[in-house]
């Protein structure tokens, strides 16, 4: 007879290092989200949402209490935490304002809109405080050595993340 209970152990080991990705549908499809032991390269052509994938997932994965590191290599200054608060926005105009046209992003980051989007946007900082403080990102901007990349990635991994997302 098979040991039961050592299998249901292992789920719930797994179950326990499980990042959300917040898309319902690949969460389903890999059980959960992302395991801690997997990698999952995504690749596709400039503009598809590679990087919208990874600050989701990233976003997702924080709200869930893990360990995230972000690793921007090509993004400009501030880009990983504007589209975080783009997508906060996004959620609450969908949750909370149903009518009020959400700006697109090009719109919003350039400010061709209301101020009366000053308050939302507030609101969803403090949201993004308090739901996302397990995120960091580090940005890079020159020429990434090997050496340097093994030393961020040492201090990183001393920290026991859930997950690292590497956008190049």
């Amino acid at each position: 007879m098979s040991d039961w209970g050592g299998e249901w152990e292992e789920r719930y080991k797994i179950k326990k290092t499980i990042c959300p990705t917040g898309n319902a549908w690949l969460d389903d499809g890999w059980a959960g989200g992302v395991n801690k032991e997997q990698l999952i390269l995504v690749g596709a052509k400039t503009g598809t949402g590679k990087t919208h994938f990874g600050v989701q997932l990233a976003i997702a994965a924080s709200r869930a209490k893990k360990k995230v590191f972000y690793f921007a290599l090509e993004a400009s200054a501030f880009e990983i935490e504007r589209r975080r608060l783009y997508s906060e926005l996004h959620k609450i105009v969908k949750e909370e304002l149903p009518g009020v046209p959400m700006p697109r992003f090009r719109q919003w980051l350039h400010q061709d809109f209301d101020e009366r989007w000053k308050k939302i946007e507030d609101y969803a900082t403090k949201r993004i405080e308090k739901d996302c403080s397990s995120l960091k990102v580090k940005y890079r901007h020159a020429a990434y050595s090997p050496e340097e990349f093994e030393r961020d990635t040492h201090d990183i991994i001393s920290e026991s993340p859930d997950l690292i997302i590497l956008d190049h």
